[in-house]
């Protein structure tokens, strides 16, 4: 194996070898073999490129399906992609009338928005003027009723508001009434 000779001979020999050399072997066959050898072997050539031819077509019909199972693929998906970048850009123009409307929504409820914030505010202003009137009575009431802690919880809700708007003469007669309760 060294110089390689026995390798070279045997691979040019070997039939299935991409070395293999046909004149050296008919030559090596028709040297080394009877007639009756070379018939035998004929035969088994022609069983084996019969078999092998068969099998070669098998492979072509196989792969051919295939061919043209994926080109019928390919196809659909084709027609499928066409018509799928129709309803994209439908989708899409819907989207942006979506977007404009929704658009549109917002900054007109924006200035509302900003006009129920103000009259929450006045709202809870009057709740809180409400409580403030009341307080005198509450408190009366409270007080009558032996509820003497509600009475001392509401006070203490009420000083917080009435310091607030002590400067305002109309509410010293609720901090000097609700004070005198308290008492």
């Amino acid at each position: 194996k060294q110089g390689g000779g026995e390798t070279v001979e045997k691979d040019e020999m070997n039939i299935d070898s991409a070395d293999f050399n046909a004149d050296r072997y008919v030559t090596n066959l028709l040297q080394y073999k009877s007639l009756e050898e070379l018939v035998q072997r004929g035969n088994a050539m022609v069983s084996e490129i019969k078999s092998l031819d068969s099998d070669m077509q098998m492979l072509v019909y196989e792969n051919y399906n295939k061919f043209i199972s994926a080109t019928d693929t390919i196809r659909a998906m084709k027609h499928r992609v066409e018509g799928m970048e129709g309803q994209m850009e439908q989708l899409e123009k819907t989207f942006g009338q979506i977007s404009s409307v929704s658009d549109g929504v917002n900054s007109s409820f924006s200035t509302r928005r900003s006009q129920l914030e103000k009259l929450n505010g006045v709202k809870k202003n009057l709740a809180k003027l409400q409580f403030l009137m009341q307080l005198p009575s509450r408190l009366q009431q409270c007080v009558n009723d032996g509820h003497y802690e509600l009475a001392v919880k509401c006070y203490r809700k009420a000083r917080r508001m009435l310091s607030a708007v002590a400067h305002v003469a109309s509410f010293e007669g609720i901090t000097s009434e609700s004070a005198t309760i308290m008492r």
